[in-house]
């Protein structure tokens, strides 16, 4: 069994770096709104089970995957009305996530929410063929609950590994997979099956998204992007209204804009310019780069290259 000594607090000031905040998680990360990005990460594993809180200020497109053989119960603080969840709006007390299946969410702007990642096996009430890749739970007292005593953990956390170390893995990991058992009975009378969605929409988002990330010259234009997937652009446009709240013009910016700043974080090691870096990425009008770039991160490009050098 893990020692309290697990226990992690991370700061994070870019969204791209809040990809590693949970480990072993599959994530990507993409601001979506304009501000200084302000997140953090906080984190307790136990072995077996683990749990943790997660903060946004921004609005965040997220590619989140869990880790392969655990489930997750994700508990948002908030209620969560302007989330998307695989193009759904969705706002529920908790739900259930199966490691290994990825999500896509798109976050309406400040966010928090607490994890708890329980090792598959050590679920006898998780049953696959009831429960699929995400489930909500019903508005039960439990999970209200848990939403109170998983915050009053963590932030007790650090004076209880300092004051009494080792006495917190005793007692928490058997009093969270009670909670967490108890919340698995109950999704098959009691919660609303949000599987992963197969709609049309959301289909075509997905094929254009594997095609984006495929597109190392970062260049592909809307109407290029529905030549390519054999869709009219008004169905691929709709299609990604529909799945992220956005425009595709918008999403594409966004996400080339994403690729340049992380490009420009490793001007260091790899001695370009800005003009190649936003150019490499699809910017050939700098001015119209610079604005962007400055409306997105309130920073120009070199503030984050002279930020990434100290």
């Amino acid at each position: 069994m893990a020692a309290t000594s697990a226990y992690l607090v991370k700061s994070f000031l870019d969204a791209a770096e809040q990809e590693t905040g949970l480990p072993g998680w599959g994530q990507r990360y993409t601001q979506l709104s304009g501000g200084k990005f302000r997140g953090s990460t906080t984190f307790i594993d136990f072995g077996r089970v683990a749990i943790g809180e997660e903060r946004l200020n921004l609005s965040v497109a997220q590619a989140t995957s869990p880790p392969a053989g655990k489930v997750v119960l994700v508990v948002p603080m908030g209620t969560g009305d302007d989330c998307l969840i695989n193009g759904d709006r969705y706002a529920p007390v908790a739900f259930i996530h199966r490691g290994g299946c990825e999500i896509n969410v798109v976050t309406g702007g400040t966010e928090r929410g607490f994890y708890v990642v329980v090792d598959e096996r050590a679920l006898p009430a998780y049953d696959r063929s009831k429960v699929g890749p995400i489930v909500s739970v019903a508005n039960h007292a439990t999970a209200n609950e848990l939403r109170a005593w998983l915050s009053s953990i963590l932030a007790s956390a650090p004076d209880a590994v300092r004051h009494a170390p080792g006495e917190m893995e005793k007692v928490l990991p058997g009093m969270i997979l009670d909670k967490f058992s108890e919340l698995c009975e109950l999704v098959g009378t009691q919660g609303t099956d949000v599987k992963l969605r197969e709609s049309y929409a959301y289909a075509v988002f997905l094929r254009a998204q594997r095609r984006l990330d495929g597109d190392h010259d970062g260049v592909l234009s809307v109407a290029g992007l529905a030549a390519e997937l054999d869709v009219p652009d008004h169905v691929l446009r709709a299609a990604f209204l529909q799945t992220t709240g956005l425009s595709t013009g918008v999403w594409l910016r966004q996400r080339r804009l994403d690729r340049a700043r992380r490009a420009l974080t490793r001007t260091s090691t790899s001695n370009k310019s800005v003009a190649q870096v936003a150019m490499e990425n699809g910017f050939f009008h700098l001015g119209r780069f610079a604005a962007y770039y400055a409306q997105t991160f309130h920073e120009t490009p070199l503030e984050t290259i002279r930020s990434a050098l100290t």
